[in-house]
């Protein structure tokens, strides 16, 4: 195994800061057992068998350590390390290094093909005054939606396995100062995050390779898609937003600001002749970007209303036009989601979104409609003294006619004992964002054990 030397001083430096939180925590402790370091996670195995391919996709492991230790009254430490490995799952070919689109701090380190180690998380929580701090690798968290995003955009997520993971394990925690403070009946939060990562996308040739919406070379073309040209100036590169937040008249309301880098490249293209013939060479370009938006949120009896809305300045998509010249256009795009949560009778609950985004520039060839709706449904119901939950998940692609389907069966042995089966159902056409994996449905089987 050969890891770069940069690589091996971040798997040094996240033990060792793991390390030090401990070692402070008892440090600190006068009596160790008012103060103990408290220590939880899980051990998982998951399968997951292709069925159109009759083959297992996927046989994933995960250990999760999650660390939790006070250094003073008023201060505390969290780290939370996860290694994965997955002998079946294809990701596809890459040269160069691992994680192009992460830094350096933030980069899992990889075994081989099979298995990495993540410093997922790592944050100290402390007082300065009136603000309440966390300070270190976190995940910030906006919006009230699910299943799919409008503010949601702080953390890039690693989509090598498309929107499968939830959330919280897709998410990439980043390198942040987290500043909140209470100003009358609003909170303001303050975000300043020089950790300069992005999405993960899925490798050529991987599993979960996104086909659509990406322009095909003309014919008697190759396609290379170089490393991404990325921003790494500590200060002037860095994100930064604010949120106000705040309770009235039984509505729960934000507004939100980020100045940041799209977490998806542009890819500006050009031709060249290369000693294997004529190439088309797309240059991924992370661009800078304006979010203004909100959200908003009222429990009335047993139901919930949602909604949050995203203005996003300066999005650049790719055309298919050989007509432009760097085959991307840029524009506006105006994102929001409407929410419905019923808990309808006992041990029952049921969700609907509808989500839109509309782009402003309907340039020709672009690769994407200007106005594009989704709609989710999700329903959950316990049994057996919630021992036994069933639920499923459609998430439908109004344009294109296809979705996504998702069933499944968890059983709690108990409580630290899971076993649960489900199923991943793509379908329609190759043009929509769900039926480009028509050929990738699969049955999963699981066991989670918690400590």
């Amino acid at each position: 195994m050969r890891l770069p030397r940069l690589r091996h001083r971040t798997l040094r430096a996240a033990v060792l800061l793991l390390g030090a939180g401990v070692a402070a925590a008892q440090e600190a402790t006068a009596e160790p057992e008012e103060f103990p370091v408290q220590v939880h996670g899980h051990l998982s195995l998951e399968s997951g068998f292709g069925v159109a391919e009759s083959k297992l996709q996927s046989m994933r492991f995960e250990g999760l350590a999650h660390f939790d230790a006070p250094l003073t009254d008023s201060a505390s430490f969290t780290g939370i390390l996860r290694l994965r490995s997955d002998p079946f799952f294809d990701y596809g070919h890459l040269d160069g290094r691992d994680f192009p689109e992460l830094s350096f701090a933030s980069s899992p380190v990889r075994f081989g093909e099979e298995a990495e180690l993540e410093l997922r998380e790592a944050y100290i929580r402390t007082q300065a005054g009136k603000w309440n701090l966390t300070l270190g690798k976190q995940q910030i968290v906006w919006g009230v939606a699910d299943g799919l995003k409008v503010l949601d955009v702080v953390n890039p997520q690693d989509l090598r396995e498309f929107i499968l993971d939830d959330f919280e394990d897709s998410r990439m925690p980043l390198w942040a100062v987290n500043a909140e403070r209470p100003i009358k009946d609003w909170t303001l939060q303050l975000i300043w995050i020089p950790d300069t990562s992005y999405h993960v996308i899925p490798r050529q040739d991987s599993e979960f390779e996104i086909t659509s919406g990406v322009p095909s070379p003309p014919r008697g073309f190759e396609l290379e898609i170089e490393e991404p040209d990325k921003p790494g100036r500590f200060f002037a590169d860095s994100d930064v937003g604010l949120q106000l937040s705040a309770f009235k008249g039984g509505w729960e309301i934000t507004f939100n600001y980020l100045y940041h880098y799209d977490d998806i490249p542009a890819f500006p293209r050009s031709f060249r002749l290369s000693e294997d013939g004529q190439e088309v060479v797309a240059h991924p370009e992370y661009k800078r970007s304006h979010l203004i938006g909100g959200s908003l949120s009222r429990a009335f009896g047993g139901l919930t209303f949602r909604a949050e809305y995203g203005l996003f300045l300066d999005k650049y998509y790719s055309t298919g036009s050989y007509l432009d010249r760097d085959g991307v256009v840029r524009g506006d795009s105006v994102s929001y989601v409407l929410g419905f949560d019923w808990f309808a009778f006992n041990n029952t609950f049921m969700s609907v979104q509808v989500f839109q985004d509309w782009f402003t520039n309907d340039a020709k060839g672009l690769e994407r409609d200007p106005v594009q709706t989704y709609i989710t449904c999700f329903a959950q119901h316990r049994f057996l003294h919630d021992t036994l939950t069933v639920e499923g998940m459609w998430l439908f692609d109004v344009n294109h006619g296809d979705g996504l389907i998702r069933p499944k069966v968890t059983y709690a042995v108990n409580d630290e004992l899971n076993v649960y089966a489900g199923v991943d159902y793509f379908y329609g056409s190759d043009k929509g964002l769900f039926g480009q994996f028509d050929k990738k449905d699969r049955v999963i089987l699981g066991v989670e054990w918690s400590f």
